[in-house]
């Protein structure tokens, strides 16, 4: 790709704020029942000897060819280039590096086990056993205009289906597979499942949106990037209509590299948007111009306000800060009317929950194309 100008820019408004930085592992080859076993011993001992992390996480340099922020009118137009470039056929978007002694891949906390689904931890090699069987559902949840209540785009999640019939929530599985390999397949399955929905939105005349969720280490797994070229060469618009998710604390710990392949995807069609917002200490003008076009909040985090270093910025604040720099707010988690309401009052236009009925489970073709 065409070399940085040079002027990074840091990630945090803060600058007394440390990042630790997570440097994606070498892909991993199939995993078989020992593989397994070896795994849940390995991720044990970083359980109970997890050492302090080093070094702070890279800056976001700005992207080779700037994109106009909107003032006042419509944002700029998606690139028209189509074609897969070099750096997806075959091999890592991201190349992989080895991490440095002593650290080891943390994960983001886990929700506590229900009894729906094996505890993430200790049932890793359920996960995984799943996963090589390709058995998930797929849901989708509709993210409405909040004004009329009709869908504008979706959002695919899935959850991962034991043997005995046991469901995985991807909340749960997310952090007990990160950093195991699993990750990148269980991503490049749910581009194979997300390719299926955008054909049939696309039968039923929709021109709307996919949203998913994606780990920043399947950046660096040759699987996901071959399924990827595969959905982005099947369809021509599958490039323009796909919104790849990532978590905020996970876009805090990206590496330089990690930058790279957004910018590289940014300027094939693709759009991204930051989710799990729980503050406003980042350059947000920069993941603009990165390609991030939707911040995700909760409705509690956003009725309550969202910190900074100087302070808590209020929900009507919240909204102007984010239209200003042309970044579309979705307002999530909505499970009361009454909170609607508010929201609504407060000038958000999207929004998803429980209120409108939440994800459901979607059937499709069982015959996958092979990524």
């Amino acid at each position: 790709m065409p070399p940085s100008d040079g002027a990074p820019h840091a990630m945090s408004r803060s600058d007394t704020t440390a990042w630790p930085r997570v440097v994606p592992k070498t892909p991993t080859a199939p995993l078989d029942l020992d593989t397994m076993q070896n795994l849940i011993q390995q991720l044990a001992g970083q359980l109970d000897h997890e050492p302090a992390l080093a070094s702070a996480p890279a800056a976001i340099p700005a992207p080779a060819e700037p994109i106009a922020r909107p003032v006042g009118g419509s944002p700029p137009p998606a690139p028209q280039a189509t074609s897969v470039p070099p750096f997806v056929r075959g091999r890592a978007i991201l190349a992989p590096t080895q991490p440095p002694a002593g650290s080891v891949r943390t994960s983001s906390d886990a929700p506590p086990a229900t009894d729906r689904a094996p505890t993430p931890f200790g049932h890793l090699a359920l996960i995984a056993e799943a996963v090589e069987a390709r058995r998930m559902d797929v849901l989708l949840d509709p993210i409405l205009a909040l004004s009329d209540r009709r869908a504008r785009h979706f959002e695919l999640s899935v959850r991962l289906l034991t043997e005995s019939g046991g469901i995985v929530e991807e909340a749960q599985f997310a952090p007990a597979a990160a950093g195991t390999g699993l990750l990148g397949r269980i991503d490049a399955e749910k581009l194979t499942r997300a390719a299926d929905v955008l054909q049939r939105l696309r039968a039923r005349g929709s021109a709307a949106s996919l949203f998913s969720t994606v780990a920043g280490e399947s950046l660096s797994d040759p699987g996901f990037a071959s399924t990827f070229a595969h959905v982005l060469e099947a369809e021509e618009g599958n490039a323009s209509r796909l919104v790849l998710t990532f978590q905020q604390a996970e876009v805090r710990n990206f590496t330089d590299a990690h930058w790279r392949a957004i910018s590289d995807l940014s300027r094939i069609g693709l759009k991204f948007a930051l989710a799990s917002v729980t503050d406003l200490d980042m350059d947000f003008e920069i993941l603009k111009r990165h390609g991030f076009d939707f911040i995700k909040l909760d409705a509690q985090v956003f009725l309550e306000g969202l910190p900074t270093p100087a302070g808590v910025v209020p929900a009507a604040d919240i909204c102007r800060h984010l239209a200003g720099m042309g970044l579309g707010l979705i307002v999530g988690g909505i499970v009361e009317e009454k909170d609607l309401a508010r929201i609504l009052g407060f000038g958000v236009l999207l929004g998803q929950g429980a209120l409108f009925g939440g994800p459901r489970s979607v059937e499709l073709e069982r015959e996958r194309r092979a990524a």
